[in-house]
């Protein structure tokens, strides 16, 4: 059963960026031994988390953004109103807390949506970044309306000059 107190168990795990980017690293090896990327919504699955969206009106009566319970499973909570690029984030800084903070699911704890130690905090921040640093973004594709709109543009240009 968790209680409802932010920050329980939360402690700093003391590592230096360098060393958070190396346990990254371990992570993604073992998350997708053939090497590649990761999405972190595939880490949760993965680990047994589960993801879900919260709508404003029960956003602000949650409290948390995550949790892990005492039987070590744990929730991420999504706010269904930001954008799917900063819920990746979110997703990826939560996993950070996860890896980092509760010993991986060994540890209850419960992270508020204001959270009180920035040591954990930048912790979570920096495995976010070098997590999602993993990741393969798909070159996007020339955008072929924007070189027609510029095509237009040059075209008026000269007819008003």
């Amino acid at each position: 059963m968790s209680t409802d107190i932010g920050n329980v168990g939360l402690q700093p795990c003391g590592f230096s960026e360098e060393q958070i980017n190396e346990f990254v690293s371990k992570i993604v090896e073992v998350i997708n031994p053939g090497g590649g990327s990761v999405d972190p919504f595939d880490v949760v699955k993965k680990i047994g988390g589960r993801v879900t969206s919260l709508p404003p009106s029960e956003w602000v009566e949650n409290k948390y953004i995550s949790k892990v319970e005492d039987d070590g499973s744990f929730t991420i909570f999504l706010p269904n109103y930001v954008s799917p690029l900063k819920n990746r984030f979110i997703v990826a800084h939560e996993l950070g807390h996860f890896f980092l903070h509760s010993g991986m699911g060994e540890n209850h704890i419960a992270f508020p949506i204001t959270p009180s130690d920035m040591t954990c905090e930048a912790e979570a921040e920096c495995f976010a970044r070098s997590l999602l640093a993993t990741q393969r973004i798909p070159t996007p594709k020339p955008a072929t309306h924007l070189a027609n709109a510029a095509i237009k543009t040059r075209r008026l240009a000269t007819q008003m000059a």
